[in-house]
C-alpha cells in the first residue's frame, strides 16, 4: 500500500522497504494523500477475496467559523 499526492506519484510507503501490510493491523495514514491498495493472490489460487475498511475523523468548529469554509 502506497501514497502519494496521485496514482502516478505515490512514493509514500506504509511500511519501511515496502514490506507487506499485516493482516488485521490498523493502520494511521494522512488523509491528504491518495493511496494504492494492491493485493496479490497465492499462486494457482483462483478463488482469492479480500476486505478492507476505512474510517476517517473530522475535527468539530464552532458555527461561524464552518459558515467561512
Amino acid at each position: 500500500m502506497n501514497a502519494g499526492s496521485d496514482h502516478t506519484n505515490a512514493t509514500v510507503e506504509m511500511e519501511r522497504d515496502n514490506r507487506q501490510i499485516e493482516v488485521n493491523k490498523q493502520y494511521e495514514i494522512d488523509q491528504s494523500l491518495n493511496y494504492i491498495v494492491v493485493a496479490i493472490p497465492k499462486k494457482n489460487n483462483y478463488n482469492t477475496s479480500f476486505t478492507f475498511e476505512y474510517n476517517t475523523d473530522g475535527v468539530a468548529f464552532p458555527w461561524y467559523e464552518l459558515f467561512y469554509n
